[in-house]
C-alpha cells in the first residue's frame, strides 16, 4: 500500500486515482475494481487515462511496474 501512496504523491494522484492504483497492484480488473468502488468501469476507464496522463505510462501493467520499483525490498520482508 505504501507504494502505492508514494506513487500517488509523486504524481500528484486525486485520492481516487491513487486507490485505483493500489487496485491495479492488488491485481484487480477494471470490471473488479467498479464493482467494489460503486461506480461504472467506464468511470475507472476514464480515471485510468487520467493517471496514464500524469505518469507518462501507457499500460496498467507499466502502472504496477513503476509502483513495485517504488517500493525497497525491505518493506516486503526480503532483504
Amino acid at each position: 500500500h505504501e507504494g502505492a501512496r508514494q506513487f500517488g504523491v509523486l504524481h500528484h494522484l486525486s485520492a481516487a486515482e491513487t486507490s485505483i492504483v493500489q487496485a491495479l497492484v492488488d491485481g484487480l480488473k477494471i470490471e473488479q475494481i467498479a464493482q467494489a468502488r460503486g461506480t461504472s468501469p467506464d468511470t475507472v476507464r476514464t480515471q485510468l487515462k487520467s493517471i496514464f496522463a500524469k505518469t507518462g505510462c501507457s499500460r496498467q501493467s507499466d502502472v504496477v511496474r513503476h509502483v513495485a520499483a517504488m517500493v525497497s525490498p525491505g518493506q516486503h520482508g526480503l532483504r
